[in-house]
């Protein structure tokens, strides 16, 4: 009985204080990558290992979960790898005065996390240190771009002090 009236209290009390929370805004800044939004499909260029391959690909890109997040779908196609998919989830952290980002695919055993900001009509982002499969730990560079009326994206990798493209792609509305 005394674990009875000790729930209820606990469930009156989070309800009194769930009346008085009221969610923040959303960012002004998220606004700085509203060039990314929309649906695109294009042309990409893939270099591993000196290999080079052509692709396409598309991302569904939208704002998600009460305007606080930017959320892409990407659905693409390269005749060395195949069919791929990925996901990425980003947000602008007031606190850090950054953007994050996480995208996820099957090609990495988790999430590569990156950090950066809008300069210029491009977000420019880089990840933290991450571990590859077969290639030790690694740092990327996405940089997101508006060219007109295209979105342009290239991936590079860290190679000493030099950025070494990975993918480049070119993207228009549809």
């Amino acid at each position: 009985m005394r674990y009875l009236f000790s729930l209820s209290l606990l469930v009156a009390v989070a309800l009194v204080g769930a009346q008085d929370f009221k969610p923040s805004k959303p960012p002004e800044e998220i606004k700085q990558v509203s060039f990314m939004l929309g649906n695109w499909q294009g042309k990409e260029m893939f270099t591993f290992g000196g290999m080079k391959s052509e692709g396409t690909g598309g991302h569904h890109v939208q704002i998600a979960l009460a305007g606080r997040f930017v959320e892409s779908h990407y659905r693409g196609k390269n005749a060395s790898m195949g069919d791929m998919e990925g996901r990425l989830l980003m947000c602008y952290d007031p606190e850090a005065k950054k953007f994050k980002s996480w995208w996820f695919d099957a090609a990495a055993p988790g999430a590569l996390e990156m950090e950066g900001n809008v300069k210029g009509e491009s977000l420019v982002m880089e990840s933290k240190p991450m571990e590859m499969p077969g290639e030790g730990l690694q740092t990327y560079r996405a940089v997101f771009a508006k060219k007109g009326e295209q979105l342009t994206f290239v991936l590079s990798m860290k190679q000493g002090s030099e950025w070494v493209p990975m993918i480049e792609a070119t993207y228009s509305k549809k």
